[in-house]
């Protein structure tokens, strides 16, 4: 499944390509994420609610264990 497939909020969080490009976005990285948004226009909606979950996640997840 390609990402302009999506119709649910967790098939977007499970793709690394999505999770990766949010961590570290790259001009190519912004151009892939524009075409399929162009191919699937509901996809802006579901990265909307993605990215601050992603962000969220990778901030929680580089916090100190607490002992």
């Amino acid at each position: 499944m390609t990402p302009f497939e999506y119709t649910q909020l967790t098939q977007l969080l499970l793709d690394e390509k999505f999770k990766n490009w949010v961590n570290a976005p790259t001009k190519e990285g912004n151009a892939y994420w524009k075409e399929q948004i162009k191919q699937n226009p509901k996809l802006e909606t579901l990265m909307g609610r993605g990215i601050p979950i992603v962000k969220w996640f990778m901030k929680e997840s580089c916090l100190p264990q607490e002992k």
